[in-house]
């Protein structure tokens, strides 16, 4: 039987267990930001291939 996968989360568990909480709204709006950031980056590389 492989647990090798297991084996690296529970050596990971304790570096995970002091991570502070994100708020949720500090994660939509990165979220937002990045989106909008993608989208603008699009419709720039689509502007100047159509030249």
């Amino acid at each position: 039987m492989r647990c090798g996968p297991l084996y690296r989360f529970l050596w990971l568990w304790p570096y995970l267990s002091y991570v502070e909480a994100v708020p949720i709204r500090k994660v939509q709006d990165d979220t937002k930001t990045l989106i909008k950031t993608i989208v603008t980056r699009i419709n720039d590389i689509s502007h100047t291939v159509g030249r």
